[in-house]
């Protein structure tokens, strides 16, 4: 008892009777023993329970000895019971984490002692959720499958030992479980239909499982080299790295992912919008994979029109994975750096300036070289481009023309020329602005002429709403004269909303018209600035060729090249040398300047091997007429002279018969290192003739060399008899030219004079009695200007054969060959 007094108490069977046992033996011996078995329901004794055998020893009925000491250790046994320990895990992989995703599997180890070899016992399992309340507080909720039924499972063994251990299979549908909810295993041990031993503790970790649930991250990359710019061209690949966890080997997964833009508004708020197609379809990949492991990776292609985006613009990929068509993990983050790439469409950005000193004025000669420099980024490596460029006139925005047949060309024939080009090329060349009843006509959206001669402008939307759901806007009407004058308008508009599932629009025909005067067009020209407004589709060369031989003879006159190169890294740059005629371009012996802007274009493709199956299409140009830096300067070499008297400098020359006058030339606009030949002549201001002593004219001739742009060079004009000359002016008349190859043939091109009858500075009187004066001297101060503008692209590319050649010619220095002629 509590006190620790002990007494003994008649242990009853189930009918309430002593359990007792008997043996009769004849000893052959005088001692020896013997063995009494009792057989009795245990079932009621507890653990731990002292079960003491007395025992009487008789003969014909009459005892003769008894043991009945209730403290006799030997004469006792002590009662146990069958006890259960249970080790739960994932049937998969034999953790402590079950991934809860369509049927599992955990297998529940019950370890079992005290039990009775040979007979049969089952094990019966329910599994219970773990619940924590938000006190922290513990209770269990049994768990229940699809019909509401409790989660069971059971097994019988025969063991052939007190101990041992057996497993309990539960197979369930985890799908609704989340991650990181408990499920324990309770477990009862029973023979015959009666309990023996139970384990359920649900704070027992042995017994508990967590679930887990599949999950994805991913990393978007451009599939073709990997980083996280995706360069813009008609079809472009991201390629999503999607790595799972979680998911159970053997089964068939798919891995679904959606793009969407990243759009951040003007307060900086994002949102997404899903990326469509050219039809209008969202942009979608889907891969299907059957893991070897419970974690790993698989990657999803998207593969798209790129160029439908605008630089710069962050692609975001969503993706899904499920499970028999059960979503079961996803990763929709639109802030997600990882699941990001950025669309980026090609650039180019140029720097023209002259070849020969890298400064930005061009002397005007027949071999004037122009290099512009063009720098490209966000290209695709590996792969064919072509540059082509055109020189233009800065002025106007139109070609320069040089060679044969140029003059003939006027401005109108140079726009309508060029307008045509960037049409068969894919671009809007000119831009149009509509008035009707004197309102805007357009909503803002860009107004496209139809090849029919209708105008017709598109300001429809699509905006996807937070929820889900999608607001769309129709916006879309057509301008068309008709044969009286009259203008008939149509088109659609209204608005609506639209979820996965369908959606509701209201939206209206129009149909109006309007008298002549009701509606006005205005045709802004060509706006260079829509070449960066690039086709989407490869250029027709067919066309293209058309257009090059219709206009052959002007596309002769133009001063453009292509070059085909192969970026090795996404940004480089390419030199483009134009070599031209530039004495053609400006009246050099006026002293006329002209700006000219070098424009190009960059393809991707080769021009030269294009076909149906090889295509060019247009992917970045340059096209601002007023970008400085991209302007060269073209400019005249020029003369100026100054005529003294070489005996003493002055502008008075004394009648003698020895007379000689020395003109001192200032030069600019050469070019160092080329021989120039400078004329003079001896002009009479009075006739306005030239000089004639003895029928003969007063003349000289001086070959040299400039070490520089600039300088002065003088050049002696006699003897010669000025005696009867007597208050005459002389004038003297300076000519420098410079010998060119033209079309093959070394020709002496004028570069500069200087033929001013009435210029002071170069006219010396005769006179018999000089007296002291003073003079000036003459000649323009040419100052290399610093203006750079402008860069578009023109794409004669395919007309080649019309162009013009470049031209190299190579000629040794000359020494001065006059005697006294010397060079400051």
């Amino acid at each position: 008892d509590k006190d620790g007094k002990v007494s003994k108490k008649q242990l009853l069977d189930a009918d309430g009777n002593p359990v007792t046992a008997e043996t009769e033996f004849i000893p052959e011996t005088a001692f020896g023993d013997v063995d009494v078995t009792f057989t009795f329901d245990a079932s009621d004794l507890k653990a731990k329970d002292k079960v003491v055998a007395f025992e009487s020893l008789s003969l014909n009925g009459k005892e003769l000895a008894s043991h009945a000491d209730i403290e006799d250790k030997s004469q006792t046994v002590t009662i146990t019971k069958p006890t259960l320990s249970t080790t739960a895990v994932d049937g998969l992989d034999a953790d402590k984490n079950l991934i809860g995703e369509g049927d599992v599997t955990i297998v529940d180890t019950v370890k079992y002692k005290n039990v009775t070899p040979g007979k049969t016992y089952k094990v019966s399992g329910t599994l219970y959720e773990k619940v924590t309340d938000k006190d922290g507080k513990v209770s269990k909720k049994q768990l229940l499958d699809a019909d509401g039924n409790p989660v069971t499972a059971e097994t019988e063994f025969i063991p052939e030992t007190a101990f041992g251990d057996v497993d309990v299979t539960f197979t369930f549908d985890a799908s609704d479980l989340k991650a990181k909810d408990k499920v324990v295993a309770f477990e009862s041990l029973s023979l015959n239909g009666k309990e023996l031993a139970s384990h359920a503790d649900i704070e027992d970790k042995s017994q508990t499982v967590t679930i887990t649930k599949p999950e994805v991250g991913t990393t978007a990359k451009d599939g073709l080299d990997g980083n996280k710019t995706v360069v813009s061209d008609t079809e472009v690949s991201v390629v999503d790295t999607v790595k799972y966890k979680n998911v159970t080997p053997g089964k068939t997964y798919k891995v679904s992912g959606t793009l969407y833009e990243k759009v951040t508004d003007k307060d900086g708020k994002v949102s997404k919008k899903q990326l469509l197609d050219a039809d209008g379809n969202p942009v979608t990949a889907e891969t299907e994979f059957v893991p070897e492991d419970t974690y790993g990776t698989v990657d999803v292609t998207f593969t798209f029109d790129g160029s439908l985006l605008k630089d710069n613009t962050p692609v975001v990929a969503f993706e899904s994975l499920s499970y028999k068509d059960k979503e079961i993990a996803s990763h929709s983050d639109i802030a997600d750096e990882d699941q990001t790439v950025t669309m980026h469409t090609s650039e180019i950005g140029t720097t023209a300036t002259d070849k020969l000193d890298g400064d930005k004025t061009v002397i005007a000669d027949a071999e004037s070289t122009v290099t512009d420099r063009v720098e490209y980024d966000h290209v695709l490596t590996g792969k064919a481009y072509t540059m082509a460029g055109i020189l233009m006139d800065a002025k106007t925005g139109l070609p320069v023309l040089t060679g044969e047949g140029a003059k003939k060309y006027t401005e109108d024939d140079l726009i309508k020329f060029t307008s045509g080009l960037m049409n068969v090329l894919g671009f809007q060349s000119n831009t149009y602005s509509i008035k009707v009843k004197g309102k805007d006509w357009g909503n803002g959206a860009a107004i496209v002429k139809n090849a029919d001669g209708s105008y017709t402008y598109d300001a429809s939307e699509r905006t996807e709403n937070e929820d889900g759901t999608w607001t769309v806007k129709t916006d879309t009407q057509t301008l068309t004269e008709q044969e009286d004058g009259t203008w008939k308008l149509t088109g659609l508009e209204g608005s609506g909303s639209a979820t996965a599932d369908g959606g509701t629009s209201y939206v209206r025909n129009i149909e109006e018209t309007y008298k002549a005067d009701e509606v006005e067009v205005t045709d802004n020209g060509i706006d260079w600035s829509n070449a960066k407004k690039l086709p989407t589709a490869s250029i027709d060369l067919a066309k293209v060729k058309a257009y090059a031989e219709e206009n052959k003879d002007l596309l002769s006159c133009l001063v453009y090249k292509t070059a085909e190169f192969t970026p090795e890294k996404e940004s480089g740059s390419i030199d483009m040398d134009y070599t031209f005629n530039s004495n053609d371009v400006i009246d050099r012996l006026s002293g006329e300047t002209k700006n000219l802007v070098v424009f190009e274009v960059m393809f991707k493709g080769s021009i030269e091997n294009a076909s149906d199956e090889t295509p060019v299409s247009i992917v970045a140009s340059e096209c601002d007429k007023d970008n400085e830096g991209q302007t060269v300067k073209l400019a005249p070499s020029t003369i100026g002279t100054t005529a003294t008297d070489k005996s003493d400098g002055d502008h008075e020359l004394m009648a003698g018969k020895d007379a000689v006058i020395t003109d001192e030339v200032k030069y600019e606009g050469l070019i160092p290192g080329k021989e120039y030949t400078l004329h003079a002549t001896l002009m009479d201001k009075k006739t306005g003739e030239p000089l004639k002593v003895a029928d003969k004219g007063v003349t000289a001739e001086l070959k040299f060399t400039p070490n520089s742009e600039s300088g002065t060079v003088s050049i002696n004009l006699g003897e010669f008899d000025a005696t009867s000359l007597d208050g005459h002016t002389l004038v003297v008349f300076e000519e420098l030219t410079k010998q060119s190859d033209i079309d093959g043939k070394t020709t002496d091109v004028t570069v500069a004079e200087h033929k001013d009858i009435n210029d002071e500075g170069q006219s010396v009187t005769v006179t018999s009695t000089p007296a002291g004066s003073t003079y000036g001297k003459t000649g323009v101060d040419m100052t290399n200007i610093a203006i750079a503008i402008g860069i578009l692209l023109i794409a004669a590319g395919c007309a080649t054969a019309y162009g013009i050649k470049s031209r190299k010619t190579t000629k040794g220095d000359a020494d001065e060959s006059a005697e006294d002629n010397t060079e400051a």
